[in-house]
């Protein structure tokens, strides 16, 4: 009696080898475009968080002051200040030199990093001499940073710091964190609001952006 031969056979060693041979650069080849998609998807996705929250921070600052009195505004002195009235002091001693901190007038030149004014009372009729409680922008470097344009604490962000919103007795309201630049600037009744934020993603990469909002101050 004849065995009839089995028609199913495996593959052989060389077969398998052929396969593996063909198949694990394609294998490779998904994997690595696979991890390069979710990067570019972090990576937008960043970048669009960066402009978004950049944007609606700008947006906030803006709604706010929208109805501050400009007889109320000042801008907290910083050391361009204090230097500038010790030289005029020595040509008017009258002049009063600021302290490093301190609120003062809005000066007619540059911008300043801290802002505050006050505004009429929207409960009452536009001419109301009723005003809302003191309302602060004030912007303050993060620990380890310092005003020189450098990155100091090695993280890629230069000068970076967080801007806080004070209003009255309040508690302290974080407006938005990772700015590198945030200027007020008061030209007449023109108001000039410029942040610029920076974030970085999960590999490590910067993404910058920017926003400038411009307001009227309120005469009366």
């Amino acid at each position: 009696m004849v065995t009839p031969r089995n028609s199913q056979r495996g593959f052989t060693l060389v077969e398998l080898m052929i396969v593996m041979v063909v198949a694990v650069p394609i294998l490779g080849a998904i994997t690595v475009t696979g991890s390069l998609v979710r990067d570019e998807i972090n990576s937008s996705e960043t970048a669009a968080l960066t402009a978004e929250s950049c944007r609606i921070a700008g947006q906030r600052l803006a709604n706010l002051a929208r109805p501050g009195l400009i007889s109320t505004c000042m801008v907290m002195a910083t050391q361009e200040d204090v230097n500038a009235a010790i030289a005029a002091q020595l040509l008017n001693p009258t002049i009063v030199v600021p302290a490093l901190g301190e609120w003062i007038s809005p000066p007619t030149t540059g911008s300043r990093p801290s802002f505050r004014f006050q505004g009429a009372d929207g409960r009452l009729s536009m001419n109301a001499a009723a005003l809302t409680p003191v309302r602060r922008f004030v912007f303050s470097l993060d620990q380890g940073e310092s005003p020189n344009g450098v990155d100091d604490d090695g993280d890629g962000l230069i000068d970076e710091g967080g801007l806080q919103l004070l209003i009255g007795n309040l508690p302290v309201q974080l407006v938005i964190t990772g700015v590198e630049r945030c200027e007020f600037t008061l030209r007449g009744r023109v108001l000039t609001m410029l942040l610029a934020v920076a974030r970085r993603d999960s590999k490590g990469h910067l993404y910058r952006a920017t926003t400038t909002q411009s307001i009227l101050m309120r005469n009366t």
